[in-house]
C-alpha cells in the first residue's frame, strides 16, 4: 500500500526564503490568502494523502468537488496534526509543501521522522543554504543568458535586453537611459510580487523609496526593459534523480500589475490573432527540448527535486515582430499553472474553461459565489464540468480569498 504524502499551501515561500530565519511568518492578509486557498494542493494529491490546512472544507463543499470527479484526500488541521501523537507515528512518504523554506522546514520538522527512505535522501529533506541562491531571480537571469547566447534564436530577446543586477537606484537611472522603460523586480517574491516598473526618469521620489526598501531587504534588484507583452506562457516539469521531464503548458494570464490572475484551459488564450497561434505552436515545440537542456547540464536534481515551473513572456518588438524571453521566471515549487494542468482532466475536452483566483477588497468569496451560480450555474455530467460556475475553494464566510472554474462560457 502507498505511504501517503502530506501537502501543505505556503505560497509566502519566496519571501519566507528572503527573510531566512526558521520563524518568519507572513503578514495578516497573505495569512489570511494562505487559509482561504488552503486546500488547493487537493488537486493534486489521492485519496489517501493528507492535506494540512488552517481551516478544515466544510462537507457540503467537498461533497460537491467530489461529484466533480476530484480525489477528497485527508484534510487535517496544521496545528492539531504536528501536535497528535497518533498522527506523529502514522508512516509517510513524502512532504510536499507548496515551497520550501527554512521556516517551512522548521514547521513540518516534526514530520521528518516518519518519512520514507527515498525522500529521507532527497536534497529537499534539510535546508541547504545553496537553496537559496537557486530561487533567486538572479538565477533565472543567468539562465536566460545561457539559453539566449547557446540557442541564437532570432525569436528570442536580444542580448542587450537581458536583465541586470542593480544595487542602487543610480544603476536603475542609467538603464533607463538605455531600455527607457524598466521592470524593477525583488530577487526573492511570489505571484507577481515584488515588481515595481519604472516608467519615468528621473526616477519618481515614491517609486525611488520603494525601490530602496527592496534594496535593504534584499541587498540587490533585478531590472530588465518594459516589454510590450503579448501573452504569458508557462512550462511545468518534474525533477527527479531518475529523470527531469516536461510534463506540460500553462496558459496563464496576469493583472495589470503583474500578478498571477488566473489560466486558460484546453487550449490557447481566447481571441488571439493567426500569428500568434503560429508562434505558439512554434515555441511550444522548441522550447521544452531547450530547458529541459539546461536543466540537465545544471543538475538541478542534485539541488532540488520536486514540481518546477519556467515563465516565459511573448512581446512585439519595435518593428512589431513577435518575440519571446524564454526564461522570464524559475518558480521552485508548484504553481498555480500545475494546479490548472490537473483541473483540465475534469473538464469536459476541447470546452473552452478559466481557472481563476478571487480577492476584491472590501468583498466575500462567498457573495461572488452566489452571484457566479446565478449566472452560470455548474452542470456536471459523468464526473466532467460540462459548464458553468464551480468553486475550488470554499465559499466560507469569513473567506476573503478563492478561487474557481469557469467553463462553457468566454
Amino acid at each position: 500500500m502507498k505511504l501517503p504524502d502530506v501537502y501543505l499551501f505556503n505560497p509566502t515561500c519566496e519571501m519566507a526564503i528572503a527573510n531566512g530565519t526558521v520563524s518568519w511568518q507572513p503578514n495578516r492578509l497573505l495569512q489570511q490568502m494562505e487559509t482561504d486557498l488552503g486546500n488547493l494542493p487537493q488537486f493534486f494529491a489521492a485519496e489517501t494523502d493528507v492535506v494540512l490546512v488552517k481551516r478544515l472544507p466544510g462537507k457540503a463543499f467537498t461533497d460537491t468537488l467530489a461529484a466533480a470527479g476530484f480525489s477528497i484526500p485527508e484534510f487535517r488541521l496544521v496545528a492539531e496534526a504536528l501536535a497528535s501523537h497518533e498522527f506523529g507515528k502514522r508512516p509517510l512518504n513524502r512532504l510536499l509543501p507548496w515551497g520550501w523554506s527554512p521556516a517551512t522546514h522548521r514547521l513540518l520538522g516534526p514530520l521528518k521522522k516518519q518519512c520514507s527512505a527515498t525522500f529521507r535522501a532527497s536534497p529537499v529533506f534539510s535546508w541547504q543554504p545553496s537553496f537559496k541562491k537557486l530561487t533567486s531571480r538572479e538565477t533565472a537571469a543567468e539562465w536566460l543568458q545561457e539559453i539566449v547566447v547557446a540557442a541564437n534564436n532570432h525569436c528570442f530577446l536580444s542580448s542587450g535586453q537581458l536583465p541586470k543586477s542593480c544595487a542602487s537606484v543610480e544603476e536603475i537611472e542609467q538603464l533607463g537611459q538605455r531600455w527607457g522603460k524598466l521592470m524593477v523586480k525583488a530577487p526573492w517574491s511570489s505571484s507577481g510580487r515584488g515588481l515595481q516598473p519604472v516608467t519615468h526618469f528621473p526616477v519618481h521620489p515614491s517609486v525611488a523609496q520603494r525601490i530602496s526598501g527592496l534594496l535593504r531587504e534584499q541587498q540587490l534588484v533585478i531590472a530588465e526593459p518594459l516589454l510590450n507583452k503579448v501573452a504569458d506562457l508557462g512550462l511545468i516539469f518534474q525533477i527527479s534523480p531518475e529523470k527531469n521531464a516536461f510534463t506540460g503548458f500553462s496558459h496563464f494570464l496576469t493583472n495589470e500589475r503583474g500578478q498571477y490572475a488566473g489560466n486558460y484551459l484546453n487550449g490557447h488564450p481566447p481571441g488571439g490573432s493567426a500569428e500568434l497561434s503560429i508562434f505558439l505552436e512554434e515555441m511550444k515545440e522548441k522550447l521544452p527540448p531547450l530547458l529541459l537542456q539546461i536543466i540537465d547540464r545544471k543538475q538541478v536534481a542534485r539541488q532540488f527535486t520536486g514540481p518546477l515551473g519556467i515563465d516565459t513572456l511573448i512581446f512585439r518588438d519595435q518593428n512589431g515582430k513577435l518575440k519571446i524571453n524564454p526564461c522570464l521566471e524559475i518558480n521552485w515549487r508548484f504553481t498555480m499553472g500545475a494546479v490548472a494542468q490537473q483541473l483540465e482532466k475534469r473538464v469536459s475536452p476541447g470546452l473552452p474553461a478559466i481557472f481563476r483566483t478571487y480577492h476584491q477588497p472590501g468583498n466575500h468569496f462567498a457573495t461572488f459565489v452566489r452571484e457566479q451560480q446565478e449566472k452560470f450555474p455548474p452542470v456536471i455530467r459523468d464526473g466532467k464540468l460540462v459548464s458553468g460556475f464551480l468553486p475550488l475553494t470554499e465559499p466560507h464566510p469569513e473567506a476573503q480569498f478563492g478561487a474557481y472554474l469557469l467553463a462553457g462560457f468566454h
